[in-house]
């Protein structure tokens, strides 16, 4: 049991970690796509919401110098 609860603790970890992870890369991208902040400016656990920021970032990355408008 306790390694269960072990296992639970370490993939939350993990999980939150890689959460601040992705945020910090989003808010990296500020000065080129300030229209990203709303993916970044919080904590909350995203939802259906990373399928269309995927979609925008790979759409983005065809001209990743190019600055996006807020």
């Amino acid at each position: 049991m306790q390694a269960i609860h072990d296992l639970s603790k370490e993939g939350v970890r993990e999980f939150v970690q890689a959460a601040a992870g992705s945020r910090a890369a989003l808010a990296a991208l500020h000065p080129y796509s300030p229209d990203l902040k709303k993916y970044w400016d919080k904590f909350e656990i995203p939802g259906q919401e990373w399928e269309p920021l995927i979609n925008l970032l790979s759409e983005r990355r065809k001209k990743p110098r190019k600055r996006h408008s807020p």
